[in-house]
């Protein structure tokens, strides 16, 4: 015959069953997939670069498609003093000191968030001395005693996660730390293109200066031969003041140039993380670098999955589809259990004669909060629209910076060739002036303007050339690379599960 105890028992064990299971509210989160497009640019590519032959950056470049970009891309340029500049960035820039604080903040923060799936088990001890009223026994007119009272308990307090509300705290806090984990990365990738592109300008702006210190003394060398002409009576007053002009104008072009030097010297020793008197760029030329020849051209689900500001932007959107989740739980009946276990005595000698106990379940649900529960979640699904749009954002960001990039390298290769035959037909001109001056066949403002678009000609192919590495390093860091995840812990939320 069955005792009413065992379906008694029975029920209490599938009912802690159902309620220890309980249910996953809000959505469950899905990575979202790869954009349905086939190409990652927005106008078919050549299968090379224009090739402009006798200048070091006018290489043709092939573009390859799926081809692998190297972790550390910067290395392609083939300069070690790059190398070494970006090396040193990575290991001092504050900006990644303060990124991998912010990760490891984030890291301790999801640790603790796993504490809320265990019982809360705290033990007390105490003692006290007391005076009592008879009056609130009953008694009239009786004193009351004083005693001393000596306690002990072990309390346990474990909150069900009736609706998964916690375990959705805990996803949105590992994916919380994935967002963080990736956007130390987009910094890592960031530093690394910001070094590069400053060297390239660094390199650019000493060459030019260079160049205008050459120009200068050729300019010092006509002030000289039209002096001595107008002392031999070749030349008239007008032509000297002429050449002197143009001397003086030469020394003002020469103060923008010393400043842009200035800041980009500077510049660059602040991603390095020195201080500017601290900084000696030396020598350094674009004649040192060597123009990657090869290009990866990603495919756009490839692409999507390098960079580290769409990988950060999905991340986002997780924690707020787990926000979703947590306020819908908040909505419902919250089921917390209790239990305690402990001694008194009014002699610490005593304290462990008796043993006293309880149990308790509290079953709370809002009635009435003025709206508030419900309005949160209805913000929350606002939030999950919002990184939606968000992250969607990113992605279109992204294959507009490559496809940008890509562009650059088609139209930068086709303007250094037509800019470095322009230098060449500029530089004939002014030497054919210079020629006819010293022979008195022409005047001293045909040769000013001359050598005006020589110089002003010759300053632009020296920065067409540093274009060109500018736009392959932006290129590269468009393209994201998959360096970066090895620098980096594997993210939360492919960690284990939490028990």
């Amino acid at each position: 015959m069955t005792t009413p105890r065992k379906p008694l028992l029975f029920a209490l064990t599938a009912l802690s069953a159902v309620l220890l299971s309980g249910c996953m509210m809000g959505p469950d989160f899905v990575k979202p997939l790869a954009p349905e497009v086939k190409t990652v640019p927005g106008a078919p590519l050549p299968e090379a670069t224009l090739a402009t032959p006798g200048i070091k950056g006018g290489e043709a470049q092939r573009f390859v498609e799926g081809g692998v970009l190297p972790a550390q891309w910067w290395k392609t340029f083939g300069s070690a003093q790059l190398d070494a500049w970006v090396d040193e960035a990575l290991a001092n820039s504050p900006t990644l000191v303060a990124a991998e604080a912010t990760l490891r903040q984030q890291q301790a923060l999801a640790e603790a968030s796993l504490g809320s799936i265990y019982p809360s088990v705290t033990a007390n001890a105490g003692a006290s001395r007391r005076k009592t009223s008879a009056a609130g026994f009953g008694g009239g007119g009786v004193r009351g005693s004083i005693f001393n009272l000596y306690d002990t308990s072990v309390d346990v307090s474990y909150g069900l996660d009736l609706w998964g509300g916690t375990q959705r705290g805990i996803e949105g806090q590992r994916a919380l730390v994935d967002a963080t984990q990736y956007q130390t990365s987009a910094a890592y990738l960031t530093l690394a293109g910001n070094v590069v592109t400053s060297a390239v300008a660094l390199a650019s702006v000493q060459e030019r200066l260079q160049r205008a210190y050459a120009i200068l003394e050729s300019i010092k060398d006509s002030v000289r031969l039209a002096k001595r002409k107008y002392e031999l009576g070749a030349a008239s007053r007008s032509e000297v003041i002429v050449v002197e002009s143009t001397l003086a104008n030469a020394l003002v072009t020469l103060q923008p140039l010393q400043q842009e030097l200035a800041v980009a010297r500077n510049n660059l020793a602040l991603l390095l993380g020195r201080y500017p008197s601290e900084f000696d760029a030396g020598s350094f030329k674009l004649d040192d670098l060597t123009l990657p020849q090869e290009i990866p051209v990603s495919l756009p689900s490839e692409l999507v999955a390098r960079r580290p500001d769409v990988a950060a932007a999905s991340a986002q959107l997780q924690v707020a589809s787990a926000n979703v989740g947590i306020a819908s739980a908040n909505v419902l009946p919250q089921l917390v259990l209790s239990a305690s276990v402990g001694s008194q005595a009014g002699r610490p000698k005593d304290l462990f004669d008796q043993t006293i106990w309880s149990l308790a379940g509290n079953l709370s649900a809002p009635l009435f909060d003025g709206g508030t529960l419900r309005a949160q979640k209805k913000a929350s699904i606002a939030a999950f629209d919002a990184a939606q749009a968000s992250y969607r954002s990113t992605v279109l960001k992204a294959f507009n910076e490559v496809a940008n990039a890509l562009s650059a390298l088609v139209t930068g290769a086709s303007e250094l060739d037509a800019q470095k035959t322009s230098y060449e037909l500029d530089a004939q001109v002014y030497q054919l002036a210079e020629a006819r001056y010293r022979l008195g066949a022409a005047n001293i403002f045909e040769v000013r303007q001359a050598r005006l678009t020589a110089t002003l000609s010759e300053q632009s192919l020296i920065s067409r050339r540093a274009q060109r590495y500018q736009d392959t390093a932006a290129l590269f860091q468009a393209l994201g690379g998959d360096g970066w995840n090895s620098r980096m812990p594997p993210p939360a939320s492919v960690s284990a599960a939490a028990p």
